[in-house]
């Protein structure tokens, strides 16, 4: 590659990259979008005033790494009753993003194509593309209300620069048996202890059993090491330990039911609600394959 040509495909790599990371007022679609059109300065919130627009769930988004709030109206001349509120949360990062919209997702929702994904309820439309979390919402009553809210969901997923992929984490789970949309993160707190974070989690039907396959990513081995001996003492205060060596270990407990427990370099790996060890040994097998090297 040429020096010149190399110098051009960094400079378009950092232009991609400063426009997928843009603020989330800049992604409020500015024109008008079948006859819908922005009203007003939107709307900001930020990590210490989002209580002021959503009291009751602040601390959830908090808890996701929550950054900036934009939130736009849309209205248009024709249905003056109506309104159309577009809420673009900036989460920090991908996994953020998707972990918040997964909080309230379950496989039989009413999905649609829109970001990377969707899902409609009454009079709603929630999506997820890169670090941005979207909620659109109708208010009123009117023909065609519902084709607007998608439309104004699209434009304003067209606005995120980006592609729309599933996060990495989700590559190491193995195909065979999962289900789909079953996808959750944990960025902090997973399971309900401290020690697990930055997990995925997600559901699994073998051989005609269910099972839960949990993946926890940390900065180093010795973190991973450390996430082990905790779960190992709270497997053993709750319930009892079956089996153990270095790096894994069995424990029977009331909720989880077998729990299967292996560290592979900085990653905690962990099967959940199988009385199959062997099903829940090859299900682990297989993910550690799929890990990536580095």
């Amino acid at each position: 590659m040429s020096r010149p040509f190399a110098i051009f495909a960094f400079l378009v790599a950092v232009l991609c990259s400063a426009l997928a990371l843009a603020d989330p007022e800049d992604i409020l679609p500015t024109g008008e979008c079948g006859g819908w059109k922005l009203t007003g300065e939107p709307r900001i919130y930020y990590p210490e005033t989002l209580y002021e627009y959503i009291d009751g769930a602040a601390e959830t988004y908090l808890d996701f790494g929550f950054v900036k709030l934009a939130v736009g109206e849309y209205r248009n001349p024709e249905t003056k009753d109506c309104s159309i509120i577009v809420d673009i949360y900036d989460m920090g990062e991908v996994n953020n993003a998707f972990g918040i919209y997964a909080t309230g997702l379950y496989p039989d929702a009413n999905f649609i194509k829109v970001g990377v994904q969707g899902y409609t309820g009454e009079g709603s439309i929630e999506f997820w593309k890169d670090r941005y979390y979207i909620k659109v919402t109708a208010y009123g009553e009117a023909p065609r209300l519902a084709e607007s809210t998608l439309q104004l969901a699209r434009a304003v997923a067209a606005n995120i620069k980006a592609e729309a992929v599933m996060p990495q984490g989700t590559k190491m789970f193995p195909e065979q048996g999962l289900v789909p949309n079953s996808f959750k993160y944990m960025r902090q707190n997973g399971l309900g202890q401290s020690f697990i974070r930055h997990a995925f989690l997600a559901d699994y039907k073998r051989k005609g059993k269910e099972l839960q396959l949990l993946i926890a990513q940390y900065q180093k081995a010795n973190e991973a090491r450390e996430a082990l001996e905790k779960f190992k003492t709270f497997v053993k205060k709750m319930g009892k330990i079956k089996s153990e060596d270095t790096d894994r270990f069995i424990g029977e407990d009331p909720y989880y039911e077998t729990i299967v427990v292996q560290r592979v370099g900085k990653f905690l790996l962990c099967t959940l609600r199988t009385t199959d060890t062997a099903l829940a040994r090859e299900l682990l097998d297989e993910a550690i394959g799929r890990l990536p090297q580095k």
